[in-house]
């Protein structure tokens, strides 16, 4: 139960540090990568480690490449268990990436981000770079973990 607890409350924090700043999507002159997924976060952080923008992915967004982008997915499951992942990847410019995310009941995938959420279930998010025939290569995803708590509350 702390370990849920304490999951909750660095979401909480990490969310408020940002509240405000949105995330600055690529100029249309810039170069850009596109990313879409549901439940999902993306992040930029500033050198003390403190959040210093986000957006909301719901539907296509520009993101900035060759630099790494900060993901948090968040889901509540049930009324007990909330799976709250961080995690990056630098995306290549022109390319166009989907945020997947599940419950599985499944082994642990090279590629994904595998978090046991309670006995027998796991929360998975991995990001696929999805060429112009709608197929799907997992890219490689490094684990997150924002550390500072002492970030102001706006940035």
């Amino acid at each position: 139960m702390k370990t849920f607890a304490t999951l909750i409350l660095l979401s909480m924090c990490v969310s408020s540090c940002a509240v405000g700043v949105r995330y600055s999507s690529p100029k249309d002159s810039e170069p850009y990568a596109v990313i879409s997924g549901n439940d999902s976060y993306v992040y930029t952080f500033k050198e003390d480690g403190c959040p210093a923008s986000y957006s909301y992915i719901k539907e296509a967004k520009k993101i900035h490449p060759s630099v790494p982008a900060f993901i948090n997915y968040q889901e509540k499951i049930g009324s007990n268990h909330v799976c709250s992942m961080w995690f990056s990847f630098v995306p290549e410019a022109g390319a166009t990436y989907k945020v997947q995310t599940s419950l599985k009941r499944a082994e642990k995938e090279k590629s994904s981000i595998f978090i046991p959420v309670f006995t027998g279930a796991s929360c998975i998010a991995e990001v696929v770079k999805v060429d112009p025939n709608g197929n799907g290569v997992a890219v490689k995803l490094e684990k997150f973990a924002p550390v500072n708590k002492t970030c102001a509350r706006n940035p």
